[in-house]
């Protein structure tokens, strides 16, 4: 049987008003929590039992505290709590009619509870378990966005930084000196002393920040281009 899911990956694709009834909400889940939280409560409620356990296959002793998860089997079906050794559940499967001859099975039938078993499903139950449990969930963002959060927050810093030396400064006043050029040239002049005042009054951000801070400010530059504002503050 052959199903489409036609809402996507994320759940917000079109669906058509017909098929909405059985459409997935939500995306889908990527961190497997059903499944996980499911096989792992019932690999714990079998320690908790503190009861010798046996292989279902080749009837061994298995102690369950003490086991290799990557070598011992937890049936991943509903509430059977059957374990056996893979080794001994590959050729148990193996013995199973659709599977094609080859290493590794595809699926098989529990001894335990007589369902059809994936065993894909068993491979990734000894995972779980092997990894130590329920993966916790991602609180945060991705490692580059965190670099570029914190980039941005450095810039931010800076640029406060540097704006409140500039206002708490002191910069020298221009001096006047009367002029006895002819009237044609005071308009020139004064936007020439216009200029000068704007530049006595500024303090150029390397001598402020010195080296460190302006190879800091380039690096940044290069992995995360900064806002027009930024820039702006760059060149001063």
């Amino acid at each position: 049987m052959v199903s489409f899911e036609l809402e996507g990956v994320d759940g917000r694709a079109y669906v058509p008003v017909s098929r909405r009834t059985q459409m997935r909400t939500g995306p889908i889940d990527v961190k497997d929590t059903k499944f996980n939280s499911s096989h792992i409560h019932k690999y714990q409620s079998l320690v908790n039992q503190q009861t010798q356990l046996s292989c279902c296959i080749c009837s061994s002793e298995i102690n369950v505290k003490r086991v290799d998860h990557l070598r011992i089997a937890l049936c991943p079906g509903g509430d059977c709590t059957a374990i056996s050794h893979l080794d001994c559940l590959v050729q148990s499967f193996n013995k199973h009619p659709p599977n094609p001859p080859g290493l590794i099975p595809r699926a098989g039938i529990c001894k335990a509870c007589e369902q059809y078993t994936l065993w894909g499903d068993v491979v990734r139950g000894c995972y779980r378990r092997a990894r130590g449990g329920l993966q916790q969930p991602d609180l945060g963002q991705d490692p580059e966005d965190n670099d570029q959060e914190a980039s941005a927050q450095a810039v931010d810093d800076l640029s406060r930084h540097i704006n409140a030396l500039q206002i708490g400064g002191s910069p020298r006043k221009a001096r006047t000196v009367k002029s006895t050029a002819p009237k044609s040239c005071a308009k020139s002049s004064s936007q020439a002393t216009r200029r000068n005042v704007q530049k006595d009054g500024v303090i150029p951000t390397s001598r402020i920040l010195g080296p460190k801070w302006m190879q800091w400010i380039a690096t940044q530059s290069i992995r995360n281009p900064l806002t027009h504002r930024e820039s702006e503050m760059h060149r001063l």
